[in-house]
């Protein structure tokens, strides 16, 4: 304590005894929204993933099944307590066909768009080693991504902080 006082006059030992014996009820996402800014979800891909899925020939469907897939059906990622994890669906699978046609990621995103209007699971026909089986995923909410959205009833810190940094 002595160190970081004579460094600058503070209660450090406050500080630091706040932040061991306790945990914060403060989220990443309240710095977000203190900036002036929100997290938004909607069905049309944010820039980055439009780019990276262009690049990769991939489906980022992380906010949606709850799974990423490469452009050849291996899927890379799972997320846990998601549609497709709780179908029994895990990273290194491939999907072969999507409700009884051939995968494309194109595919794929046709079927989960369409799931918004649908009675019954996107079917999804897994490889998985020398097994192929169909695997039910029960998901009815269409395409989802994430967004930042500027909050106009907040002041804009984060554009502030954005200028500085550029020259």
């Amino acid at each position: 304590m002595a160190t970081l006082n004579s460094l600058a006059s503070y209660d450090w030992a406050g500080f630091l005894r706040t932040r061991l014996d306790s945990t914060s009820t403060k989220t990443p996402m309240e710095a977000v929204e203190n900036t002036g800014w929100k997290l938004v979800y909607n069905e049309r891909p944010n820039e980055f993933e439009e780019a990276g899925e262009a690049a990769e020939g991939s489906a980022d469907l992380t906010f949606s099944l709850g799974m990423m897939v490469d452009d050849d059906g291996r899927v890379g990622d799972v997320i846990h307590g998601g549609p497709s994890y709780n179908a029994g669906i895990g990273p290194g699978m491939r999907i072969a066909a999507v409700n009884s046609k051939k995968y494309s990621p194109e595919e794929l995103k046709d079927a989960v768009e369409a799931s918004k209007s649908a009675a019954g699971p996107i079917e999804l026909m897994i490889i998985n080693g020398a097994q192929y089986r169909t695997f039910p995923v029960d998901y009815h909410g269409g395409l989802v991504y994430p967004h930042v959205e500027r909050d106009a009833s907040k002041p804009d810190y984060l554009s502030e902080i954005f200028r500085a940094m550029v020259p």
